[in-house]
């Protein structure tokens, strides 16, 4: 319901604070924002359009009117009159008063926990004249790796609802439909899976244009590679016949670096937790880093989250340096047929067992006659990524929890053919190697914390 009009388009909150990563350049958002009013000007030329200018600018930690003023203007140049510009805010004077500007329609968000008289008369004091509008209701709440799933009672979302549709306040649900985090955005069991000992046998698949070099570490960004992965690729300067540690002294390492040693795995190092492991080798051996961005931060001061390698690696007393830095583009080669299309693999062993360290792994559910929703487990799995016939379905981190499901769209399973499963592992996977389909969803199972699993209604 929408007190502002019934013909309106509203753009979210993703990745970032922003839509896409490269927003981290705000010459680069000035552009897009150009070509997408102009976009919207040539579909939707006798719209109302409402355009949100900023989002909990607030709750930033400065304080900046003359940024908000430059918005301001820059929307009234591209948008002329036709056009409501507004923002929101929480519900603290704090953040309304630092998030508003006269000239853009002020409103403000919160979710069950908070008084909706109070609520609303905060933003009466900043906006006196027009609708009420709860622009962000929180109807649920996100999950964080290794903490309870967050859940919000339902009959007291359905009562606040209600009470605000009665004051004609007009209300926007976060989210009305949601529950899972496809690609990267941070039942039935199948046969054994065959997989790819070697990382570094794949790049000519995973990694075509070949690698850049550079005498130190470049990031993401500096790369063009977003989403994902990339490799970076050195070698030892010196014998160490004996454990040397290798670390990351700014905390440089963003998110997560698997490190290899002539393509035996050495451990990890992990941004705020664990920056510093032991390697071993000899003088030349190739070391890889296999660094995993595990989604942006996209609220509060550190927004500006650029991934990859930010700072040199010390290794004992020495520098790491002259990289191969090698785009990973995993998903290009999953959805281009990859690795069912004939790809060189090596069967399990099962005496020897699963290799640690990254490593893909592909199998197949057998079909059924049936395309129905699932879900999908991999229990006792350690880390990785999951894709079904070429669609990166996300995450999954069974050890670190509370989700311990993957949810998968009966639309893109074949029932009638073989349907591809491709993980990559990137510690260890279990002996079994195998996965399971599921017909409800298991939300809430956290290592070392007792488990509340919100089951959730069988699917028919």
């Amino acid at each position: 319901r929408s007190s502002l009009g019934d013909r309106t388009r509203l753009l979210p909150e993703w990745y970032d604070g922003c839509m896409v990563p490269w927003c981290l350049y705000l010459s680069t958002i000035i552009h897009y924002a150009q070509e997408l009013i102009l976009d919207q000007d040539s579909y939707f030329p006798s719209f109302l359009r409402l355009h949100q200018v900023e989002n909990e600018y607030g709750s930033y930690y400065v304080c900046d009117y003359n940024y908000m003023r430059h918005l301001r203007t820059l929307f009234h140049y591209f948008l002329g009159d036709n056009t409501v510009l507004f923002t929101t805010d929480g519900n603290t004077d704090r953040e309304m008063t630092c998030g508003t500007l006269e000239g853009m329609y002020a409103t403000v968000d919160f979710g069950t926990d908070v008084n909706i008289s109070q609520a609303f008369s905060r933003q009466r004091r900043f906006e006196p004249r027009g609708p009420l509008v709860n622009s962000e209701f929180y109807t649920g709440w996100l999950d964080h790796w290794g903490d309870q799933h967050a859940q919000v009672d339902t009959q007291k979302v359905s009562r606040m609802l209600g009470e605000m549709l009665s004051m004609g306040a007009s209300v926007n649900m976060y989210m009305f439909e949601g529950g899972t985090n496809f690609g990267y955005w941070n039942g039935w069991l199948n046969k054994l899976y065959q997989y790819f000992r070697n990382l570094s046998s794949l790049l000519d698949t995973l990694s075509p244009q070949g690698p850049v070099r550079s005498l130190y570490p470049l990031s993401f960004e500096e790369m063009n590679q977003y989403y994902g992965f990339m490799l970076y690729r050195t070698k030892l300067p010196r014998d160490l016949p004996e454990d040397t540690a290798l670390i990351s002294p700014l905390n440089g390492v963003h998110d997560r670096a698997y490190i290899s040693v002539r393509g035996v795995f050495q451990g990890l190092l992990e941004r705020d937790t664990t920056l510093v492991m032991n390697v071993t080798g000899k003088q030349g051996d190739q070391v890889d880093v296999l660094v995993e961005n595990m989604g942006r931060v996209n609220f509060g001061s550190k927004i500006n989250d650029f991934k990859g390698l930010l700072s040199n690696l010390i290794l004992g007393n020495d520098v790491l340096t002259d990289w191969q830095i090698y785009p990973l583009d995993i998903d290009g080669a999953i959805a281009s047929g990859w690795p069912q299309s004939g790809q060189r693999r090596s069967p399990p062993d099962p005496d020897r067992g699963p290799s640690d360290g990254p490593v893909f792994y592909q199998g197949t559910l057998p079909p059924n006659g049936l395309a129905w929703d699932t879900f999908l487990r991999l229990n006792e799995w350690t880390k990785g990524q999951v894709w079904i016939n070429g669609v990166n379905l996300g995450r999954y981190w069974p050890k670190r929890g509370p989700q311990q499901t993957l949810y998968v769209p009966g639309p893109l399973l074949s029932p009638t053919q073989p349907n591809n499963i491709t993980v990559l592992e990137l510690e260890r996977a279990p002996p079994h190697t195998r996965v399971l389909f599921m017909d409800r969803p298991l939300l809430n199972s956290t290592s070392g914390k007792t488990p509340q699993l919100q089951i959730e209604d069988r699917q028919t």
